[in-house]
């Protein structure tokens, strides 16, 4: 109980995060790997105080890629939790990855200096990359026949702690 009451109440904001798939003329807008990351990432994180879910992924994006965007709608959601709650330190993330557009300069640039800078990659070649999530391969393969993916896929990982990544038996 004492720990219970040791650590902050986590809210909303501590749980959920958003990522913007961004395409334009072609190529999807991602953050090549850096700082020991090994996979390519869609720009996006978590929300704000108050900010909305399309709010918060155009934020980032301006942040990390310094192109504005607009919001088109939901694409899939990812969403994790992790058993036992306690030890794990944290017992629930949602990631909603929305599709965006952007408005106006398309020319990106990093968020801050010494970290490789975002790039429009070729819908054709992202299939080919180490990329986070997996399913954006085949929404990228999709996109390049001209085809637009269902929305709102939903993925769902339960992990223990012991085993990051492996689902658990039955999950």
């Amino acid at each position: 109980m004492d720990d219970l009451l040791a650590s902050p109440p986590r809210t909303v904001y501590d749980h959920v995060r958003t990522r913007a798939i961004v395409v334009h003329e072609g190529a999807m807008l991602l953050l090549p790997p850096s700082g020991g990351e090994g996979a390519w990432l869609p720009p996006g994180g978590g929300l704000e105080p108050g900010e909305c879910l399309p709010e918060a992924a155009a934020r980032e994006v301006l942040e990390e890629t310094g192109i504005r965007v607009h919001v088109t709608g939901p694409a899939f959601l990812q969403e994790w939790v992790t058993v036992p709650a306690r030890e794990a330190g944290r017992e629930y993330d949602l990631h909603v990855f929305v599709y965006a557009e952007p408005v106006g300069d398309v020319a990106p640039r990093p968020e801050r200096p010494g970290i490789p800078s975002p790039e429009w990659v070729p819908l054709a070649r992202v299939p080919a990359l180490p990329l986070y999530p997996a399913e954006l391969k085949h929404m990228a393969m999709l996109l390049a026949r001209g085809d637009r993916p269902p929305v709102a896929f939903v993925r769902g990982r339960f992990e223990a702690p012991e085993t990051p990544g492996r689902p658990l038996p039955g999950a």
